[in-house]
């Protein structure tokens, strides 16, 4: 039998509004599950941000593989996600259209590109020209808020 104790991670940071906030996320959890589990401590940024996209933390187990501790990491995983949103290319309108349903009109006010309603077929099968490539090959207009995460890790 093992017991679980569960934890749950709460950052300092409301949001992620610069890189050097997710740079200070992920230090921080580095740091609160180093005070659990020593060994975290070795591990490089970009380590720890596979343990956060995971959503959990596990510990290893004490007193024999009786007692573990549980992080949930649910909340850094929702800014490394914020965070994502803003330094990958893509129309982000298609990206929430393909997980919200929205209607036609939704669609067409949300996305900068600004197609009329009656040019647009909303079945991603037979897309308006616009759509299409944007929702499969990335809004070439958009320019991303911050650095890729990868390209910010290998900076720092």
């Amino acid at each position: 039998m093992t017991i679980i104790r569960p934890y749950k991670f709460k950052s300092s940071l409301d949001k992620v509004a610069t890189e050097e906030d997710i740079i200070k996320l992920l230090q921080e959890v580095k740091d609160d599950i180093s005070f659990m589990d020593g060994s975290i401590s070795k591990k490089s940024l970009s380590q720890v941000l596979d343990i956060i996209e995971s959503g959990n933390y596990d510990s290893p187990t004490e007193n024999g593989e009786h007692l573990r501790n549980s992080i949930d990491l649910s909340s850094a995983k929702s800014l490394v996600s914020s965070y994502h949103v803003h330094s990958e290319d893509g129309c982000q309108s298609c990206k929430h259209y393909a997980s919200a349903h929205l209607k036609p009109t939704q669609l067409v006010s949300y996305c900068g590109l600004i197609e009329h309603p009656e040019t647009v077929n909303f079945d991603f099968n037979e897309s308006s020209p616009l759509v299409k490539q944007y929702y499969i090959q990335g809004c070439l207009n958009r320019e991303p808020i911050f650095r890729s995460l990868e390209e910010v890790l290998s900076s720092n």
